[in-house]
């Protein structure tokens, strides 16, 4: 890096890509597990009506099991995996958006094209939509989970070597 200016970007830069790639395998992740719980819930809502229907049980057993999976089902809207799933999928778009800006004004700087100080104004301004658009998506954040962490960094790591190999 040829000045202090260009390093701060580019660590925002690889920070934002990380940031990035981190929501992305989060959403991945929470996906997964709503989808799971979904399914789990709908065989077993399924199951109690079919045990109901065919089995001299006493009733109010399945009523019961009836009763707590759409329990289960006012619960999930309660519990912020829904609302967490939204935020991420919002995040990752407004990060995919920034990294693209952010690129492209990479370009300038490496080419030695701006100033140090349209360079510093460019870099606060990065990490200011960056903050803005992580604060709009997701208030609460979202819980730090360090092997993803890491997937993230070393998948940040590698597409920066490929794209800009003297760089990173």
């Amino acid at each position: 890096m040829a000045s202090r200016a260009q390093t701060l970007y580019w660590n925002e830069l690889t920070d934002l890509k990380a940031a990035c790639e981190y929501v992305r395998l989060y959403r991945d992740r929470l996906s997964a597990t709503i989808n799971r719980f979904a399914v789990a819930r709908s065989v077993v809502g399924v199951a109690a009506l079919g045990g109901w229907i065919t089995t001299n049980i006493d009733p109010h057993i399945w009523a019961a099991v009836i009763v707590a999976v759409q329990i289960a089902e006012a619960l999930q809207r309660a519990i912020p995996w829904a609302a967490r799933f939204a935020g991420t999928n919002e995040l990752c778009a407004a990060f995919d958006a920034l990294l693209i800006e952010a690129q492209l004004e990479w370009e300038s700087i490496a080419a030695a094209e701006w100033d140090e100080e349209k360079i510093r104004k460019r870099w606060a301004r990065l990490a200011e939509l960056r903050r803005v658009a992580d604060k709009k998506a997701l208030p609460h954040g979202l819980p730090q989970r360090p092997k993803l962490e890491k997937l993230a960094k070393a998948t940040a790591t590698a597409y920066f070597k490929s794209l800009y190999p003297e760089e990173a």
